[in-house]
């Protein structure tokens, strides 16, 4: 699920349907249960890819994240 051109639509572009509500409310479920009212695309963006990934690939954007040279690095900082 993301926003595209201002709109919900799944992970290949296409509109809602009742097929992929369900995904799209798990998503929303667990954004709100994160940030509440507080909710950005990049924080859509960062808990939808989350989701999608296995636990060996969860560890390493774990590791990514507490490396803070190697995060700086990345990130161009």
């Amino acid at each position: 699920m993301k926003i595209q051109n201002g709109r919900w639509v799944d992970d290949q572009g296409d509109q809602l349907t009742d097929i992929n509500w369900e995904e799209f409310k798990s998503l929303g479920d667990k954004i709100s249960s994160l940030f509440g009212t507080d909710i950005t695309y990049e924080r859509i963006n960062i808990v939808n890819v989350l989701s999608k990934k296995d636990n060996r690939k969860e560890k390493v954007i774990d590791s990514l994240l507490h490396n803070e040279e190697l995060f700086s690095k990345l990130a161009g900082l």
